[in-house]
């Protein structure tokens, strides 16, 4: 929260990541994709998480999520990429069982 009351986002992706992993499931999806230096395309992400992300829509809305909170990154090529910094949440992650 700012001096002045308002929220607002912070430009750090491993501040910004516990919003975007708030359920256990998005916690597992996040687990499934791909770290950094590797990226993965949109169609290419929801079929890794589909396992534990049934919905097509849920992962779509869940991704928008995690780009506008800057977690997930868009590479040059055109791809994403979780953002540097993050990966060391998995190892976090994978120790508690989710």
């Amino acid at each position: 929260m700012s001096e002045d009351g308002w929220f607002s986002l912070v430009d750090e992706a491993q501040t910004n990541l516990g919003l975007a992993l708030n359920t256990p499931t998005r916690k597992a999806a996040w687990l499934v994709l791909p770290n950094p230096p590797a990226t993965f395309g949109f169609r290419e992400g929801e079929t890794l998480v589909k396992p534990v992300m049934k919905s097509s829509s849920t992962y779509a809305e869940w991704i928008r999520h995690c780009r506008r909170l800057k977690v997930i990154v868009d590479t040059a090529d055109g791809k994403l990429s979780k953002a540097a910094g993050v990966a060391e949440w998995d190892l976090e992650l994978a120790a508690v069982r989710v």
